[in-house]
């Protein structure tokens, strides 16, 4: 086998290694900016279902204080 041949493998197999690499590399950010926005939404709907509980919560006692009026 020449050396020309043998290089010429190395450099193309290096070549698509490096493609993989590269396509592999926008997927996985890709995929943590998804799921970076899917927590940031969580996290707002959670925020805003304890403030609501917490509304809830002070309303009740509200009624009880009424009630014993």
């Amino acid at each position: 086998m020449d050396w020309v041949q043998v290089f010429t493998i190395i450099f193309s197999l290096g070549g698509i290694l490096y493609w993989f690499k590269s396509d592999l590399e926008k997927d996985i950010n890709r995929l943590d900016n998804d799921v970076k926005a899917s927590n940031a939404r969580m996290d707002q709907h959670i925020s805003l279902s304890n403030a609501r509980t917490d509304q809830l919560y002070q309303m009740f006692i509200d009624l009880l204080k009424e009630g014993k009026k």
